[in-house]
């Protein structure tokens, strides 16, 4: 699984990072309602509401790491029902917000599910500039968070790769054609980084075709399929300059062999 080493520390500081800063620029001309300066105060203080949740990780954390991200994301969809749904009312010189159970219990029920699919559409306007691709932003919600970046040819809008974005990790997923596992097996002690350790990881998979390892060749120590694209799947965790440099050879060499 991707990103399987994450702690629950790890998936809330991913939260935490990805929490949109408060727009400095806003102004109470900007927003049209009979109370401009509590919407920018409401604002700030749901930033910071946000930073809460995502720094308290005691509060959250129980022996099963699963329902520990359940019990982060529930607290924040019950948080979002109440905002939605709730009347805000006034006795005396105090304000509450007024909620109707049955409304909030079938409003929460709708949310779950819902809350990040669209956040930050447009996020990445351009990546590797100089690659005639496109890009469309998902969030992968569930067990690792993280952001899939995928990416797409220009001309023909086929799929080409992932970049996938956790807290504080980046891995390049991309299914290598025949032509570029060849030329990188031919130069693989000139490689730096991990991507000479994860061209040494291809190989048979046990995939149904059962051929008996007839379609797995070799290349200065490099075994890959040439029939299922599959076995033939990088995962190029990019933790140094180095390893950039070697996902722009990948990604160059791949431009090369398959024209985008």
């Amino acid at each position: 699984m991707l990103f399987h080493n994450q702690t629950f520390g790890d998936r809330l500081k991913f939260f935490e990072l990805n929490i949109c800063d408060y727009p400095v620029e806003l102004s109470e001309s900007h927003i049209h309602h009979t109370h401009p300066k509590q919407v920018i105060k409401g604002l700030k203080e749901l930033q910071q509401l946000f930073a809460r949740i995502y720094t308290s990780v005691d509060v959250f954390q129980v022996d099963d790491p699963l329902k520990s991200l359940h019990n982060v994301t529930e607290t924040i969809m019950f948080l979002y029902s109440a905002g939605a749904v709730g009347e805000l009312s006034q006795q005396g010189a105090k304000w509450y917000l007024m909620i109707d159970k049955k409304i909030i219990k079938g409003h929460y029920k709708k949310s779950i599910n819902k809350f990040y699919r669209e956040l930050l559409v447009g996020l990445l306007n351009k990546m590797l500039s100089n690659f005639p691709l496109t890009t469309k932003i998902k969030f992968h919600e569930y067990y690792t968070p993280h952001w899939m970046l995928q990416f797409y040819t220009k001309d023909t809008n086929d799929y080409v790769f992932n970049l996938n974005v956790a807290a504080d990790t980046i891995c390049l997923e991309i299914r290598l054609s025949i032509d570029t596992v060849e030329k990188l097996a031919e130069k693989k002690m000139e490689i730096k980084g991990n991507l000479r350790s994860e061209l040494n990881k291809l190989g048979c998979i046990s995939c149904n075709n059962q051929c008996n390892r007839e379609n797995l060749n070799e290349k200065n120590g490099v075994n890959y399929c040439t029939a299922y694209s599959e076995a033939r799947l990088l995962m190029l965790y990019i933790k140094s300059m180095e390893d950039v440099t070697s996902a722009l050879e990948v990604l160059n060499l791949e431009n090369e062999y398959l024209n985008w």
